[in-house]
């Protein structure tokens, strides 16, 4: 089944470290606390997956709205990453159902974001950035 087992509409219905990941990532002081005011989306961000051959669509709307294209398996794909900040990215396959994307920020920062299907049928994305992870959990709708 691979990665189409991502695609569909998912809300976001628990969160774990984000504002470690992003203290790490170096997001400004007002942004952190924004979002960890809308608790990072926890019951009301909705992400919209569509993986079609090589190409996966993620549209996220919550506190703010974006979408990001990427084509698998290409790299220095311009991007926002998790605090909506420009990225560069290869994204890549772990396996052939968990998507990693490692990404650059403006200031260097390295992140790692994954995206898989537990058991559960719940999808994870997973973010790391030296050292600290945090994640989301997300139902499907």
């Amino acid at each position: 089944m691979g990665l189409e087992k991502l695609s569909g509409t998912w809300l976001c219905t628990e969160v774990n470290n984000l504002e470690g990941v992003f203290e790490k990532l170096e997001v400004g002081w007002v942004k952190r606390k924004a979002a960890k005011a809308f608790n990072y989306g926890k019951n009301r961000a909705v992400q919209v997956v569509t993986v079609e051959g090589d190409k996966i669509t993620i549209l996220i709307k919550g506190m703010y709205t974006m979408t990001n294209v990427f084509t698998i398996g290409a790299y220095g794909q311009p991007a926002l990453g998790p605090d909506m900040s420009s990225v560069v990215c290869d994204v890549v396959l772990e396996g052939d159902d968990v998507l990693i994307l490692n990404m650059t920020s403006n200031n260097n920062k390295k992140i790692v974001a994954k995206r898989y299907i537990r058991e559960d049928g719940k999808m994870v994305q997973e973010f790391s950035c030296e050292g600290m992870t945090g994640w989301r959990e997300l139902t499907k709708q």
